[in-house]
């Protein structure tokens, strides 16, 4: 039995002709540590730094796939969001016979996304991709703009103590089920954790309390209003935690969930957390010494710590 190898309909450079020699991905603030499988500081209100480094020899790009001195080619940084559904490019620079050297070039190309844009997991790409073939004479030269040449894509899963979810400002004198006196409430199924992470947590804010409004509409809280967020961000993660953990299914298997569901995403957020604890261990503590619990989860979550 003889193996088949599927074969392109045109020519690519050779893997020697591009290589990348160093990527890097980082919460806004801190010291780059090259690529992490997860931020897990991150949250919806920092930024992500991303810059990749390559090593290309465009002339042997130019050879390898049969282009003239008219062809055009691009390397670029492309990235996706899996739960916003956003995607977009940052840096990107053309190479043509005319402004390329007979040796290797490093070229570094950087971006920078807001974290309203993100969330879920984040797929990065560098790529080499066609603008202008120009007028070869090979058969098999790619000659459709926008051909991909060559690709490099890693991905991070983007933690955060803060899963990202939805608020909603209402008036609960008017909803009727929530104490009108109460600032927030965090809304869930404990029991649904099969469901999309993404919309199954509401995080309700009560439109009475101004100072808490305030403090939650703002992009960039400081002072009190980060001192709310603090608050809130803490109370939201324990209601999560202790919520899963109070789940039998889900301490008994906890690696049942897809990714993106509720249940994959609580169980990355404790194990971000409690690392080398179990399920069942924790799911213990809590129901012997809930206090406690909390008060660790307090000193885990850094919570009103400086630099955190």
């Amino acid at each position: 039995m003889s193996l088949v190898v599927p074969a392109l309909p045109f020519l690519r450079p050779e893997s020697d002709a591009i290589r990348v020699v160093e990527a890097n991905i980082h919460c806004r603030g801190a010291a780059p540590k090259g690529w992490l499988d997860s931020l897990d500081t991150w949250d919806p209100s920092t930024a992500v730094d991303i810059s990749i480094k390559t090593e290309i020899n465009p002339r042997q790009v130019f050879w390898d796939c049969g282009f003239d001195s008219h062809a055009v080619v691009r390397m670029v940084i492309v990235w996706s969001s899996s739960d916003t559904s956003l995607r977009g490019r940052g840096e990107s620079r053309d190479f043509n016979l005319s402004n390329s050297s007979d040796e290797i070039e490093t070229l570094s190309l950087s971006c920078v996304l807001e974290g309203s844009q993100l969330a879920g997991t984040l797929t990065v790409g560098v790529q080499l991709v066609l603008v202008d073939a120009g007028p070869s004479q090979f058969s098999l030269t790619p000659k459709l703009p926008g051909t991909l040449l060559w690709s490099d894509t890693r991905a991070t899963r983007l933690e955060g103590a803060e899963t990202r979810f939805p608020v909603e400002i209402t008036d609960f004198a008017k909803l009727g089920w929530l104490p009108e006196g109460a600032s927030w409430h965090v809304s869930w199924n404990t029991d649904d954790l099969h469901s999309m992470a993404l919309g199954s947590v509401i995080l309700q804010i009560n439109e009475s309390n101004l100072r808490i409004v305030e403090a939650v509409t703002q992009a960039q809280p400081v002072d009190e209003a980060r001192l709310i967020t603090e608050v809130i961000e803490f109370d939201v993660a324990r209601s999560l935690i202790e919520g899963a953990l109070s789940n039998e299914d889900f301490v008994n298997s906890p690696n049942q969930y897809e990714e993106g569901t509720l249940g994959e995403t609580l169980r990355r957020l404790i194990n971000s957390l409690f690392t080398g604890d179990s399920m069942r261990a924790l799911a213990i503590r809590l129901r012997e010494y809930p206090s406690l619990f909390d008060s660790e989860l307090q000193a885990r979550q850094l919570l009103f710590r400086e630099g955190q």
